[in-house]
């Protein structure tokens, strides 16, 4: 991604911005240049949405794709996903929220997934007109030409309005994809981590870490272990239940994103755990660690070995990717 890429992006926002003021240019209307859309008098397209549509702004960039310069009748927000359950629950969570719902009708989405390897990503789409067809090995793929798709899709005062002509054929360059959020030290409420997996999956990355535990808070809570939980958060607020991390498991799912939980040890430990268990725990801690207090495993108390397989068991049941750190 060059800076010339990003440059007329900076100077429409600029354009809005100064709009109060009546500063804006005149013409309203778009044409898509060598070097992307520009605002032109005799543009074809009355919008900044509806250029970039036809234009090529697709994020990632897929590995190959042609895209027609002609726009479809002004159509509902939502679309109408023809495939099995999950491809029809992903075609809605990118639904819910979206503007552009006046028109009349709806796009067609066939969805075709083989499923013949899971882990596969890559997809085919194309549309004609007011149809729209998904070729993919897994839903992953399917998740991902969703997303394309509704990077061309602009929304109008009339309608949801989407090129005629598209054939994209796309895989990921690199198979780890992601981000690690550290959520013990700084608590995120499940809503906040939820918008950093649709943020996610817009930008087709494809693994949340969750640094779910360190010295300062243990809000995991582990059934077979509530006391952890119940000592070491911040509060009883901040804590990430049993149903939390199921419901947090299947949104992720949904949107093709996997977690990757990790209980810090055996360093990083304080908060949750006995004091017995521990050393290295006092507050006379500068000239051990950089961090107040860091806390390290007493391996010679045998404890701590029932008590982390009773943590890593849960994380193994409950994370179904089948990676934790």
């Amino acid at each position: 991604l060059s800076l010339h890429s990003l440059r007329p992006p900076l100077l429409w926002t600029m354009r809005v911005a100064l709009a109060p003021l009546g500063l804006a240019a005149a013409s309203q209307a778009y044409a898509c240049r060598e070097g992307g859309c520009h605002p032109e008098a005799a543009g074809a397209y009355a919008s900044q949405g509806e250029c970039f549509a036809v234009c090529g702004y697709l994020w990632p960039q897929p590995r190959a794709a042609t895209v027609g310069s002609e726009l479809g009748p002004a159509l509902g927000a939502c679309w109408d996903v023809r495939g099995d359950d999950l491809a029809r629950r992903m075609g809605e969570s990118i639904c819910a929220g979206r503007g552009g719902g006046g028109g009349a009708g709806q796009l067609v989405v066939n969805v075709e997934v083989s499923e013949t390897d899971p882990a596969a990503e890559g997809y085919t789409l194309e549309v004609t007109n007011t149809t729209a067809h998904i070729k993919a090995a897994s839903h992953r793929g399917v998740r991902y030409a969703l997303e394309t798709l509704r990077q061309l899709s602009a929304p109008t005062p009339a309608g949801t309005v989407v090129p005629t002509t598209v054939r994209i054929q796309d895989e990921p360059a690199y198979p780890y994809r992601g981000i690690m959020v550290d959520c013990a030290r700084h608590f995120l409420p499940v809503s906040v981590l939820k918008r950093i997996i649709r943020g996610m999956a817009m930008a087709k990355l494809n693994t949340l870490h969750l640094h779910l535990t360190d010295t300062a808070a243990f809000p995991l809570e582990v059934p077979s272990r509530p006391e952890m939980a119940e000592r070491g958060a911040y509060s009883p607020a901040e804590t990430y239940s049993v149903a939390d991390v199921a419901d947090l498991v299947e949104y992720a799912a949904l949107h093709a994103v996997n977690l990757i939980p990790e209980v810090d040890t055996p360093a990083h430990v304080s908060a949750g755990w006995e004091e017995g268990q521990l050393v290295c725990n006092e507050n006379q801690w500068a000239d051990r660690a950089v961090e107040p207090p860091s806390g390290q495993f007493n391996v010679a108390n045998e404890t701590i070995y029932e008590g982390l397989g009773e943590v890593y068991g849960y994380l193994r049941g409950a994370f179904p990717h089948g990676v934790m750190h």
